[in-house]
């Protein structure tokens, strides 16, 4: 799977810096349409990770590395 989070559909901080944490909640909350794309992308970007999608992902690489090893688990 390819890197979801990118500066375009989250607010990307140091998590241990507590002043960024902090300016990148009021960010969120004083810009109506940073929220509004955000959220509509974090829609977007969750659909990625449906049960089935990640279970047919699942299913591909424990094919993937049973045949590297000549063994076919299913």
């Amino acid at each position: 799977m390819s890197k979801r989070c990118t500066t375009d559909n989250a607010i990307m901080v140091d998590p241990r810096n507590v002043d960024e944490l902090a300016d990148g909640v009021i960010r969120l909350l004083t810009d109506a349409a940073l929220r509004q794309s955000y959220g509509r992308k974090g829609r977007e970007t969750a659909g990625h990770f449906s049960r089935d999608k990640v279970g047919e992902e699942w299913e591909r690489v424990m094919h993937t590395v049973a045949n590297s090893r000549g063994r076919h688990p299913f």
